[in-house]
């Protein structure tokens, strides 16, 4: 009959699934029932009292604890493990190849992994939001690197102030978690993320191609830094064009798949291949023990005993700093995880999540193995494994994906993080990693965190022509001296940040300027801009114009479509 009324054409489809998308906004079409989806807004509020916030994330989501074991099997799950260890794996080795570079090898890869392995398990476990995916990041990785200089310049012992320090941030993280601390995280809007995203990608970026730099220092190995900067370099090339086939027409599309999702792996492989036909050359190795004991041999358990008393107490000033950087990095992964546009049923816990994590970080703190919260990249790629997606209609007949629903489960991060784990019986296999592919993959790293990040795409259009600028939101409503303001808005706090961590004696404070991006936002910036123009420039997600207000859900392009 549709076929018969509208031939072999779109406008039915789109007529139907305007039908769909108005019965599945407010029902589910199984059920008669209304279905709720969390998000941030629904996940802060309620009562400001003492432990009031843990309390509710804990009643919220320990009372359907069971179903995220329940909704961890299937075929979708499964394969998620497996591509996550993939992904998961070579930024774990490559932050602790760099921290063992920038910590003298008090804490390196072993710390690293046996860290990931632990602390992902009991995080998955009793968090609110076990979505997350527990891992080193870049602005922990240069709290510890500042914390590291500064002890060198005072000729201080690093592992017991690491310590004292680790131990002085779990006691604020846990007065921050009861006091209800994190329900200020929506105060730093999309305008503070976007800077502190451009701070790290520009940190992972400078490190790799300082510590190659570093390899021409010595003028007698100039073939080794040769060498080493050709297997950085086409390591990065080879990702970025490993991952890029995927929007190709060449090979197979499984193939394109597969080399897109496990591009970095792929890449490792073989730039370790090409340094090994050049063995001649010895480049630098990933430092690693042939058994299991920490980097350097050091005893596992950290010797506090010669400390002196005024260390346990001055350490709580870089405690203090250090878990303001904890919290902006743990909170703003978990606020983009519970995004609306995800449609998550489960109630997520910012306040539950930000206690595991701070207790998790004293615990490993005496044991002298990393700090690690949620990882931005990391916790994103496993949502999006996880995601149910369909197929939908714009108004002008053109299709577009969305958010059909997560499979919300614990299962998946507790298998990612104990595969982490088990890698450490291949350390006969880890030791023949050079340290260059490890740089280049930092490289990548950086380069991939800022996709998306309207700071940069702003940032292009200040070298673009008027008439080749995209036709986004704020190009079709903004003035564009009004967009070009607010970039270099944003540029000029990035540039202050970079040279305030770049001062050793400011670099341990950096964390508390971060902390000024929220009152900057929340009171400089609406008395240079508009309302209008600020809902637009920071909104939460992007707004696509092209969309129709009315948009159905459409399971393939055919003459198909499928209900639930």
């Amino acid at each position: 009959g549709i076929n018969a009324e509208y031939g072999n054409s779109i406008q039915w489809k789109r007529e139907l699934s305007v039908k769909i998308i108005q019965m599945d906004q407010s029902t589910n079409l199984l059920d008669s029932r209304p279905v709720r989806y969390y998000n941030n807004k629904d996940i802060l509020e309620g009562p400001k009292t003492l432990c009031s916030g843990l309390i509710q994330d804990i009643r919220g989501r320990y009372s359907i604890y069971w179903t995220d074991v329940t909704d961890g099997f299937g075929r979708q799950q499964f394969a998620t493990i497996l591509f996550m260890f993939f992904t998961c794996i070579t930024p774990a080795i490559t932050f602790g190849g760099l921290m063992s570079e920038v910590t003298d090898g008090n804490i390196g890869a072993v710390e690293m992994l046996l860290t990931g392995t632990i602390c992902g398990v009991l995080f998955t476990l009793f968090s609110g939001q076990p979505l997350g995916i527990i891992g080193a990041t870049g602005p922990v990785l240069l709290f510890i690197q500042t914390l590291f200089e500064f002890c060198k310049m005072l000729d201080l012992e690093f592992l017991p102030v690491y310590t004292w320090v680790g131990f002085w941030m779990m006691i604020f993280c846990i007065i921050m978690s009861v006091t209800n601390a994190c329900k200020l995280i929506d105060y730093f809007t999309r305008f503070t993320d976007e800077i502190f995203a451009a701070l790290v990608a520009a940190i992972f970026i400078y490190e790799a191609i300082y510590q190659l730099y570093l390899e021409y220092e010595d003028k007698e190995y100039r073939s080794v830094a040769f060498l080493s900067t050709i297997l950085a370099f086409l390591t990065l090339f080879l990702t970025l064009l490993f991952k890029s086939i995927k929007s190709t027409r060449y090979f197979i599309p499984t193939a394109r798949m597969i080399l897109a999702d496990f591009a970095p792996v792929i890449s490792l492989a073989l730039m370790t291949l090409l340094d090994i036909f050049f063995s001649d050359v010895q480049t630098k190795k990933l430092s690693i023990p042939a058994k299991f004991q920490t980097t350097n041999g050091r005893p596992w358990v950290v010797n506090l005993s010669n400390t002196p008393v005024w260390v346990i107490f001055a350490s709580i000033v870089p405690a203090l700093l250090g878990s303001i950087l904890i919290y902006l990095d743990q909170n703003i992964t978990m606020r983009l995880i519970n995004s609306s546009k995800f449609k998550l049923k489960k109630r997520g816990g910012f306040h539950l999540d930000f206690l595991v994590a701070g207790c998790l970080i004293g615990a490993v703190s005496f044991f002298g193995i990393p700090w690690v919260v949620a990882a931005t990249v990391r916790s994103l790629t496993h949502v999006n494994a996880l995601s149910r997606k369909q197929e939908g209609l714009r108004s002008d007949g053109s299709s577009f994906v969305f958010y059909d629903g997560i499979y919300e489960n614990r299962v998946t991060g507790v298998f990612i993080h104990l595969l982490i784990g088990l890698s450490l019986l291949a350390t006969f296999l880890l030791r023949r990693l050079p340290m260059p592919v490890l740089y280049g993959i930092f490289m990548y790293m950086g380069i991939t965190s800022i996709e998306g990040n309207q700071f940069i795409e702003r940032l292009k259009l200040l070298f673009m022509h008027v008439s080749q600028y995209p036709r986004t939101k704020y190009v079709e409503r903004l003035r564009k001296k009004k967009i070009h303001f607010y970039t270099l808005i944003q540029l000029l706090l990035v540039i202050i940040l970079w040279i305030i961590k770049s001062i050793t004696v400011l670099a341990i404070t950096f964390p508390m300027f971060i902390v000024l991006l929220g009152p900057i936002r929340l009171w400089i910036i609406p008395k240079l801009f508009t309302k209008e123009e600020i809902d637009i420039l920071d909104a939460e997600d992007d707004v696509d114009d092209n969309l129709s207000p009315e948009i159905g859900a459409i399971e393939n392009a055919d003459d198909t479509v499928q209900l639930k």
